[in-house]
């Protein structure tokens, strides 16, 4: 776990300092005669060495993450023609690039850690008011570590993620051009269509109560018209296998009901921030969709592409808490939180089978 934690601390250093560089004037006399150049070069520069740490970690790994050996290492070698229909064009068009010109599997996963290091850190610094806290959130939500394992998943959620800009810029035509570039790596993505349309209602707390109610109320009936949907689609199949455990996913609706509750204690503040009313409107899709975790298989991965928003959104929500000290004792007991919840998931219970690490080169 040593790794993983040095990786964290030395990616939160360099985005500091990446912010560090974006603030202060620096009186020097650059080689382009500009300090704004100079302060926009250094900012730049920190941001990619605080991507490296995490990336790196990722891309020389060996056999770390479920299926790194039982779906990705095989997959390299598939013929695809014949092969591995279950893959999205996207994959496939990867794998046959990196075979182009190699025959080292471990490319695979140096590109793929690549892609989604490039997104996802693209949506903090873009999106996120600390950066820092955005990194230590990456990891303490498991996002990084789940990303080691269904890798094609998580390219397309950091895919949507730094999509979201163009939500709150209002433009859907080039929102719709990348959650179809995420779905040739992972077309579940595609649930992420109507949400540019959700994100952008503006939050009134008796429409969430009225939506809620009529939630638990009607359980029943939409839990039958979930499966009949699902059941049209390719996932129908996974009704009938191990992952239709019928488990209720309490750890995840707990955390996500305590920020929806955290949330709304802050509506009256910031109710006109659209932050705020994506944050909060996000929150209860995944509340509902948490209420259903026993009745549809693979709920929980439907539900990575809401739980993860609160990486980009969470830090600026926490800001409009006045008290610093209050402030302070917020942000301390959520990263407390989450660090007990990853604990629990990847050393105890061995989530995602990240631990113990190994590399490529056999250390």
């Amino acid at each position: 776990m040593i790794i993983y934690i040095l990786s964290t601390i030395i990616s939160v250093i360099f985005a500091y300092f990446s912010i560090y560089f974006s603030k202060i004037n620096i009186n020097v006399t650059s080689l382009y005669n500009s300090k704004q150049k100079l302060r926009s070069i250094m900012k730049k520069m920190f941001a990619i060495l605080s991507l490296l740490p995490l990336f790196i970690v990722s891309a020389i790994r060996y056999g770390v993450g479920t299926d790194y050996l039982l779906i990705y290492l095989p997959a390299f070698y598939y013929d695809f023609y014949t092969e591995a229909e279950r893959f999205e064009v996207g994959f496939k068009l990867i794998v046959k690039l990196i075979r182009l010109f190699t025959s080292n599997y471990q490319w695979l996963f140096a590109i793929t850690s690549l892609i989604f290091a490039f997104f996802i850190y693209k949506a903090i610094y873009e999106q996120s008011s600390s950066p820092c806290f955005s990194i230590i959130l990456l990891v303490l939500t498991n996002f990084y570590f789940i990303s080691m394992n269904t890798i094609r998943q998580c390219i397309s959620i950091a895919i949507f993620m730094y999509s979201i800009k163009y939500i709150k810029s209002n433009n859907f035509f080039k929102y719709l051009i990348f959650i179809l570039i995420a779905a040739t790596m992972h077309k579940s993505v595609l649930v992420c269509i109507p949400i540019y349309f959700l994100y952008k209602r503006k939050v009134k707390l008796k429409t969430h109560i009225i939506l809620l109610t009529i939630t638990v109320i009607s359980y029943n009936f939409i839990s039958k018209a979930f499966i009949y949907i699902v059941g049209l689609t390719s996932y129908a199949g996974y009704f009938n296998s191990s992952y239709n455990t019928g488990k209720f996913e309490f750890l995840a609706f707990l955390i996500n009901l305590s920020i929806l509750i955290f949330c709304y204690f802050l509506y009256h503040r910031c109710k006109d921030d659209e932050d705020y009313n994506i944050m909060l409107n996000n929150q209860l899709i995944i509340i509902i969709l948490c209420l259903f975790s026993s009745q549809i298989p693979l709920m929980s991965r439907i539900m990575w592409y809401f739980s993860f928003i609160v990486i980009i959104f969470l830090p600026k929500i926490i800001n409009y808490i006045r008290n610093r000290y209050i402030r302070l004792y917020v942000k301390s007991s959520i990263i407390i939180l989450y660090l007990i919840y990853m604990f629990y998931t990847i050393v105890i219970r061995g989530y995602h089978e990240v631990l113990p690490y190994k590399t490529f080169f056999g250390i």
